[in-house]
């Protein structure tokens, strides 16, 4: 799978979860629930294979209380979608700036071949 296809499935998986939207591209505008999908870093590991850490950023509340709700409710049923596709290593909550203010959102880094 390219990783434009993979990018593409990660999206789509994402959007399995109710209340998120994947994109396997930034999004003009995005609100609360969106979640795109990005190329970390890519490795080349034994032999000829190569290792892709995905990055995804997911938008959440505004307000801290409901972000931190947000992401106690959505991690475990974003990890059981992506399970098939990538290995979730770890989720890292961060302020985002944006026209309307700062947001929460949780940054997903997950590996994949």
């Amino acid at each position: 799978m390219s990783f434009v296809e993979s990018r593409a499935a990660i999206a789509e998986a994402l959007s399995t979860v109710e209340g998120v939207t994947g994109y396997p591209k930034r999004p003009t505008t995005w609100t609360p629930g969106d979640a795109i999908v990005l190329v970390e870093q890519i490795d080349h590991t034994l032999g000829v294979a190569w290792q892709v850490t995905w990055r995804i950023v997911l938008l959440l509340s505004g307000d801290e209380g409901v972000a931190i709700e947000q992401l106690d409710e959505l991690l475990p049923l974003i990890t059981d979608a992506l399970q098939p596709l990538v290995y979730v290593d770890t989720a890292t909550p961060e302020a985002v700036q944006t026209e309307g203010g700062d947001m929460t959102a949780v940054v997903i880094l997950a590996r994949s071949e």
